[in-house]
């Protein structure tokens, strides 16, 4: 598990301001210090090294100890800059693997710890392989192991030996093994160093033990120039606290002659340092390292002063200069995807080993990259021009892919600027296996496709004290002293279930890139052209680019080979290709292959054969005509202009008044067919319709038109009029800026869910994300149960149903708030009731009918039909929702915040009835539908007069009038449209007849239900007598009593309220 990065963070800060208080408080400052005191050295013979470990008791797999800690910084959590995803083995692999052998794996002998903390180096006839904790020599021809040292037995030590580092110096044609030492209840640390006194490193040995004081050392990384040895390290105290890091820089004509050795100390300016392996001559050592999240910081250390390499040293090294390096940004990786197993450890962002060859600084680290489907672990290698004050960032790229992870890379580079970089790749279907890129240097290069080392094989899992499944802690990568092109790579990989494998591979980097342009040819049917192509390749090392004769290219046309040819000393290849009678007229792709050989990679070019296109013809049906509403079939008959024959497989758009109404292919006769829906809310009038032929890679396009008549249709009359009909992919609509909200209030509709889409809302009012939001949602993420949300700021609390709303029914939802007590309620039922804050009343600005605020981040909008949409400012009782939620609201309502009854049934807006002008815009062509919603009623009060709309739909949206044909048999319907009114003179049900009739002289009738309430009348019986008063007598004192009948003011307690109403309608209706 990662550690916190505020943390290091601050550790960082201090340690920063350690170093500029050094004097004051006694702490490693920048000053470089010489250390007269000699490290003795000891002749290792390995003829003579006794192998205790076959004598010791088995070791038990563990964690290498102690764990190395992750240093985060600050981190803009992302990473930026040039990015190439790699196409693995279905892409064209480099470099060549020459040679691979199986090297250390846990399980063999010694080889028990994890990680493995593996490097590689290579000389003239061996390889050497380091883990923990042992030392490994192969022949480099065949990969026969030569010899094996358990590394306490090499240094002669009990001690803790880990974290090992190797190379082959090719300037002194010697070896260098370190590996870091220490014994935590002693409380000592050591780097033990040891060099070969030849290029055979079966020979003996020159082993140096350099002690650590107040601290223990982490993490060392092994650089070397011409003359020095540069080792650096993470200094912890013994409570396992970061100190500062650290350089130690040793003489190598000390060191590589058996002298007693002195050496130099300096901190370096971030922690992590890596120096450089120079294996190529130059007036500095280059030391990387992090800085910050989107620099690399280098510096540049040297012994300036004296004409002898002596006179140098003696007279002192010095840091020339330290320097930022702008790069894109970086973040830490994520954990990587393995099958079936725990995420495997990737490490921070900080540098693996560094290179300095032929002026360049080459380096890499693994960080975390989002290809578009979230964050995973990729590598991202940097090669840096030093060769002059200015620093040139020369290549740099995130290498992975989308559903793979990348980590811990190695690279190394060889004679000709080019490098390979080994790493290991998992994901949640490959096991970890190691694969190897390179980077070829020259014009428009980049890494390559990636060849597989070793395969992984099954899931691996070693958890350390910090939870962390180990991995790693690096690879390692070599030169060949031998082969100019060749880089040697020692990658990690899943050799059994829970063990780590090693695998060694000699990669090159030896074929030439080449460049293949092939020119655009154009010609008729039948017509003989030439296909001609030239093929040129790049000459090191200016890369100049050159003619390559002699080469066979490939040919193809339609995608399909039409032969090859051989280029001429200029590097040109002609074939003559006819094109066959009947092809297609269309500007088509040809292409050009020259296949890698031995000396020289592949090269494609692509370019257009260009063929005249033919014309067409389109007929279309006369005398088209249809209603509103009703499916209508538009056709075209498209054929070749000039033969007359017809063209299938062609696609044809049909456009309606202007508007497209979606598209058909022909059949082999040439004839195209859509059916759609003519739509409402035109008038009976003819209208142009057109099919449109856009033209394609054979035929240039056309269009006809012809016209269609709408005839009139009868409107419809329903109380419940229209709904609005929300397609669940970009259908909703938008509400004022208002205050909706000031304390306890009820949102209702009726709803047909078609389908639960993730987090689907009816209606979502707020400030944005988390902002002030009052919504009543469809489903709780997708599981269709219904469920109601109040933030108060930024902050919320919820309450859901345990059942789900059905699909394609009508249902009543209603949500309510009274004081902190939430209610939801589905179709006059309670569902879930809980605490939830009380909304702030303040503007509203980001409202929303059938969409989230947080469609951002994936909320779907609502797939339902929607009507009798309510906001109230108080809280309905249970009884109230269950007794009105069939009958249309009271506009008149004080009460009523917003009302939209969906009625309109045409039109890009639904009006608000309440008489508050929220009027909701529709968005994206939002449909309206006749409601069927179980909407058949009017609810009066005895007593007083009742206003209200009628309501009805017209296809063709012409003026409707309305007129009552049967009046209730109490009293009559009075008004005229659009407000009508009743007063009722008794209670209970009643029912009236209303017509509706359009301009063209149709119509329809509906037949409403009337009810009236006596206020006080408990039983509902119509009349308030002795029952109602001994009914609120005897549940006087109820709380939380929304559903009781006896609650007839509704406020959810039977109180001297309920009881005064009864005594002050006493008698009314009987």
């Amino acid at each position: 598990m990662k550690q916190n990065a505020t943390s290091f963070r601050n550790l960082a800060l201090a340690v920063i301001a350690l170093f500029l208080a050094a004097a004051v408080h006694g702490q490693p400052d920048e000053t470089i210090r010489f250390v007269p005191q000699a490290l003795k050295p000891r002749l290792i013979d390995p003829n003579q090294i006794v192998d205790r470990y076959r004598n010791k008791i088995q070791r038990l797999p563990r964690f290498f100890g102690p764990p190395n800690p992750k240093f985060e910084q600050d981190d803009p959590g992302y990473s930026e800059g040039p990015a190439v995803e790699d196409a693995g083995d279905a892409g064209i692999a480099a470099p060549s693997i020459i040679t691979s052998f199986i090297g250390p794996s846990m399980g063999t002998i010694g080889t028990v710890y994890y990680p493995p903390d593996i490097d590689v180096a290579v000389g003239p006839s061996h390889t050497i392989v380091v883990v923990n904790s042992d030392i490994y020599v192969y022949n480099r021809t065949n990969g026969d192991e030569v010899r094996h040292w358990d590394a306490d037995d090499f240094f002669d030590t009990n001690d803790f030996t880990f974290d090992p580092r190797v190379y082959y110096d090719p300037l002194w044609s010697r070896w260098v093994i370190v590996f870091d030492r220490m014994d935590s209840s002693a409380q000592t640390s050591t780097i033990s160093i040891a060099a070969s006194t030849g290029s055979d490193p079966t020979g003996s040995w020159l082993g140096y033990n350099l002690p650590m004081t107040n601290y223990w050392a982490d993490y060392p990384q092994l650089g070397y120039d011409d003359n020095a040895i540069y080792i650096t390290a993470n200094m912890f105290q013994w409570d396992d606290s970061f100190n500062h890091s650290r350089m130690f820089v040793l003489n190598k004509h000390q060191v590589y002659n058996g002298l007693f050795s002195t050496r130099y100390e300096a901190v370096p300016p971030t922690s992590n340092s890596v120096p450089a392996r120079q294996w190529s001559s130059s007036n500095y050592l280059h030391v990387v390292g992090r800085s910050g999240s989107s620099s690399l910081a280098i510096s540049r250390y040297h012994f300036p002063n004296g004409s002898t390499w002596n006179e140098r040293w003696l007279n002192g090294l010095q840091r020339h200069d330290s320097r930022s390096l702008q790069t894109p940004a970086f973040t830490d990786p994520p954990d990587a995807f393995q099958p079936g197993g725990l995420a495997i450890d990737t490490g921070d962002t900080r540098m693996h080993t560094a290179w300095l060859r032929n002026g360049r600084l080459y380096t890499a680290h693994t960080i975390g990259y989002d290809w578009g489907s979230g964050l995973r672990a990729a590598v991202r290698p940097y090669v840096i021009n030093v060769q002059d004050s200015s620093y040139v960032l020369e290549r740099v790229a995130t290498y992975g892919a989308s559903n793979s992870d990348y980590y811990y890379p190695a690279l190394a580079p060889n004679a000709y600027n080019d490098f390979s970089m080994v790493f290991t790749k998992s994901s949640s279907s490959v096991y970890a296996e190691a694969r190897v890129t390179a980077w070829r240097d020259g014009p428009g290069s980049t890494l390559e496709s990636s060849a597989l080392v070793q395969e992984g094989s099954a899931s691996y899992a070693r958890i350390d004290s910090s939870d962390r499944n180990r991995w790693g802690d690096y690879l390692g990568a070599s030169p060949d002293p031998n082969v100019n092109q060749d880089i040697w790579v020692a990658g990690e990989y899943v050799r059994s279930s829970n063990r780590w494998g090693s695998w060694v591979a000699q990669t090159r980097i030896g074929r030439l890139a080449t460049q293949l342009v092939l020119n655009p040819a154009s010609g008729k049917v039948g017509d003989t052209v030439q296909l001609r192509a030239t093929c040129q390749y790049a000459l090191p090392p200016f890369w100049q680019l050159v003619a390559l004769p002699g080469a066979t290219i490939h040919f193809t046309v339609y995608g399909v080979s039409v032969g090859s040819a051989v280029t001429n000393s200029s590097g040109t290849a002609t074939l003559n290709y006819t094109i066959p009678e009947g092809t297609e007229a269309t500007p088509t792709a040809m292409g050009a292959e020259f296949r890698q050989t031995v000396d020289y990679y592949g090269s494609t070019a692509a370019s257009t054969l260009t063929i005249q296109k033919a014309g067409v013809a389109l007929q279309l049906p006369s005398g088209l005509q249809g209603r509103a509403g009703e499916l209508i079939a538009l056709s075209a008959t498209i054929t070749n202009a000039t033969s007359g024959n017809p063209i299938p497989g062609r696609t044809i758009g049909f456009t309606f008044d202007g508007r497209s109404v979606g598209s058909a292919v022909s059949n082999a006769s040439g004839l195209a067919s859509l059916t759609f829906t003519l739509p409402t809310g035109y008038r009976s009038n003819s209208y142009a319709w057109r099919a449109d032929f856009a033209g394609d890679a054979s035929y240039t396009s056309k269009s006809a038109s012809a016209s269609l008549t709408i005839l009139n249709s009868a409107p419809t009359a329903v109380l419940a009029g229209t709904a609005l009909s929300l397609d669940g992919v970009d259908d909703y609509a938008t509400a004022p800026s208002a205050v909706y909200f000031s304390g306890d209030f009820t949102i209702e509709a009726w709803v047909r869910v078609r389908s639960h889409n993730r987090m689907a809302r009816v209606i979502d009012f707020g400030n944005g994300m988390q902002s002030d939001n009052v919504f009543l949602a469809l489903s709780e993420v997708d599981s269709g149960r219904p469920y109601m949300f109040v933030f108060n700021g930024s902050s919320g609390l919820g309450i859901a149903s345990s059942v789900a709303l059905p699909l394609n029914q009508w249902v009543h939802l209603a949500g309510t708030l009274s004081g902190n007590t939430a209610r939801l309620f589905v179709n006059g039922g309670l569902v879930a009731s809980g605490y939830v804050p009380v909304p702030r009343a303040v503007v509203r600005t980001s409202n929303f009918v059938g969409r989230s605020n947080w469609h951002p981040l994936g909320d779907l909008n609502a797939h339902a039909d929607i009507d009798e949409l309510r906001i109230w400012g108080r809280a309905l009782t249970q009884r109230e929702i269950a007794l009105r939620r069939h009958a249309i609201a009271d506009a008149q309502d004080s009460s009523l915040v917003a009302y939209w009854p969906a009625n309109r049934g045409h039109g890009t807006s639904a009006a608000d009835a309440s008489g508050h002008s929220l009027n909701l815009s529709l968005q994206n062509g939002t449909a309206w539908i006749v409601s069927t919603a179980p909407i058949g009623e009017i609810h009066c009060v005895y007593g007083a007069v009742r206003t209200f709309a009628l309501a009805g739909y017209d296809a063709n949206d012409d003026p409707l009038t309305y007129s009552i044909l049967a009046h209730p048999a109490q009293a009559p319907i009075g008004g005229a449209q659009p407000s009508f009114s009743f007063a009722p003179v008794r209670s209970g049900s009643d029912s009236f007849a209303f017509r509706v009739q359009d301009n063209g002289g149709l119509w329809s009738v509906a037949s409403p239900t009337l009810w009236t309430y006596v206020p006080g009348d408990v039983n509902l019986d119509g009349c308030v007598d002795d029952v109602d008063l001994a009914a609120v007598l005897q549940a006087f004192g109820l709380a939380n009593c929304g559903s009781c009948l006896e609650d007839v003011v509704p406020d959810g307690i039977i109180d001297d309220a309920d009881l005064a109403l009864v005594l002050s309608q006493f008698g009314a209706g009987c």
